[in-house]
């Protein structure tokens, strides 16, 4: 992807993620590009680990070189991707939310059913600046979680 669009932008860049779910043998792999970590609830162990697997930005830098990272599902388990305009809103006296908000937000809503727990993130950052979110946004704002099953 990265030469592919090297080049074509002038003051622009991209920040993706890329996530693979094998759901038959219940393995996931994740690779970034100065995005922010992938979050997940380990339900075996009541906790959640931060994943960051990053090279650099996709687009200015020609001989960028990007690695991934693979584990093990297990039932239960909930992944969360979010884009920097989640972490990076700042509140009244100019800190970020932050990934240990939303890590924070995991641990003690994870057993919400996903949608309760997407509003539960979103409520915090609305809650926490009133920037991030409304006609005054300055930032994009994607959330994506996903509760694993094991297959029957």
């Amino acid at each position: 992807m990265n030469r592919a669009i090297n080049g074509k932008f002038e003051r622009h860049f991209v920040t993706p993620a890329y996530l693979f779910v094998d759901l038959e043998h219940g393995t996931l792999q994740y690779a970034g590009a100065a995005h922010p970590p992938l979050l997940l609830w380990q339900a075996k162990l009541g906790r959640a680990t931060e994943y960051v697997e990053n090279g650099l930005m996709l687009g200015p830098f020609s001989n960028a070189s990007y690695s991934s990272v693979s584990f093990s599902l297990q039932q239960g388990d909930r992944i969360v991707l979010f884009t920097d305009g989640i972490v990076e809103a700042k509140n009244s006296s100019g800190t970020e939310f932050g990934v240990d908000h939303v890590r924070q937000i995991l641990q003690s809503k994870h057993d919400l059913p996903l949608g309760r727990f997407a509003d539960a993130v979103l409520y915090g950052l609305s809650g926490w600046s009133e920037h991030a979110i409304g006609s005054s946004q300055s930032d994009d704002i994607t959330l994506l979680a996903i509760d694993f099953k094991a297959p029957a």
